[in-house]
């Protein structure tokens, strides 16, 4: 869970292009996203905008915006 100190100190620039984890269904007037889907964050404004990845078949990406931070968990991206 991305605690809101984090949420608060963290700029956008720096939350943009990291990945989550959803801990929660979550859903706006168009799309349901299911408890453990991976989103790249896209956004920092009255909480996160996320985003998902093309669909390999059409290229259509998903958006959602203003999901709390408590609602997805930060993926640790693997140093090489």
């Amino acid at each position: 869970m991305i605690q809101d100190k984090w949420y608060r100190n963290t700029t956008e620039a720096k939350m943009k292009g990291r990945r989550v984890r959803l801990r929660r269904d979550i859903r706006n007037g168009l799309f349901m996203f299911k408890a453990g889907a991976v989103l790249t964050i896209d956004g920092k404004s009255g909480g996160l905008s996320l985003i998902t990845d093309k669909c390999p078949s059409c290229g259509i990406r998903a958006f959602i915006s203003k999901v709390p931070p408590r609602d997805v968990d930060l993926i640790e991206e693997v140093k090489q």
